[in-house]
């Protein structure tokens, strides 16, 4: 059977201390039974002040009772994240239990007062019930709770050095991380560096592609130049043989004519392409 939600919607002035709930669970446990041990002595000895001692213990049960909800409000929001699934659920429902304890103590002081009122034993009766239960509710509230810390290690030494590693492990993390950015930073300016360079590579290589092809075209156009003048000086020259030949007999104006230095070729020197210039590639990563 689940229990329906609950809470005290009360918030304390001052900021409990840790570890504060297991002292304060030993009397919220004691201390009913004690009550009971005085309202049995009363059917005993049937004194007025038994009662109203009983009574007082009641009122002094809702202050622990209170004191007990809170402090253990403080150590469950300690120990609670560092619990397992099973070990939260445990605490959750170990945290309802005693809000309906708490609102509990204040339905048995109602109750012990007005059986204090009619002093009927039906009143007394109903009043003994009330208790008895709510001493077993205590006892099953305080074995719960020796479950949470032997069984799932709530608020033990062990789980306080877990969670100073973690802390330790969460700023490792941290540093790391920037680390990591600063790096990142880096890594990128590095790799700019390196394209701004590689850029003014390449225009210095098309630089030297576009020098180079100049060069090369005036050469070739040199070469031209100096061979049609070549050429046009041989021919003036064979011309001139060719004019000599007239008086030399036929077989060697032949000969002559046929001398392989009557035409000249024109030079083609090859031009430089950029595209087919070799360029090396800059890796950026």
């Amino acid at each position: 059977m689940t229990l329906p939600a609950l809470d005290i919607p009360l918030t304390l002035p001052i900021e409990l201390p840790l570890l504060v709930h297991p002292i304060v669970v030993h009397f919220a446990i004691v201390l009913p039974i004690v009550i009971l041990l005085l309202e049995v002595s009363n059917l005993i000895f049937k004194r007025r002040a038994l009662s109203v001692t009983s009574l007082l213990f009641m009122l002094l049960v809702a202050v622990v009772y209170f004191a007990a909800f809170f402090t253990g409000k403080v150590d469950g929001s300690e120990a609670g994240p560092l619990l397992s699934a099973a070990g939260k659920e445990e605490l959750q429902e170990h945290k309802l239990i005693g809000t309906y304890l708490v609102y509990a103590t204040i339905l048995l002081v109602a109750v012990k007062a007005f059986s204090m009122l009619i002093v009927r034993g039906w009143a007394k009766g109903l009043f003994f019930l009330v208790l008895i239960l709510f001493i077993a509710a205590s006892i099953k509230q305080g074995d719960d709770g020796g479950e949470l810390v032997y069984k799932y290690g709530a608020n033990i030494a062990i789980v306080s050095t877990h969670e100073d590693t973690i802390d330790d492990l969460n700023d490792k993390i941290e540093e790391l991380e920037e680390q990591l950015e600063q790096s990142k930073v880096v890594s990128g300016a590095t790799v700019e560096a390196v394209k701004e360079v590689q850029q003014q590579l390449g225009a210095s290589i098309d630089n030297v592609v576009d020098a180079t092809g100049d060069v090369v075209e005036a050469v070739t156009n040199y070469v031209n130049e100096t061979a049609a003048s070549v050429g046009k000086a041989v021919k003036e020259a064979v011309h001139d043989v060719n004019s000599s030949a007239e008086k030399v007999p036929q077989g060697q104006a032949e000969q002559n004519a046929s001398s392989p230095m009557s035409e000249v070729a024109p030079v083609q020197m090859p031009k430089m392409d950029r595209a087919s210039f070799p360029r090396g590639d800059i890796a950026t990563h």
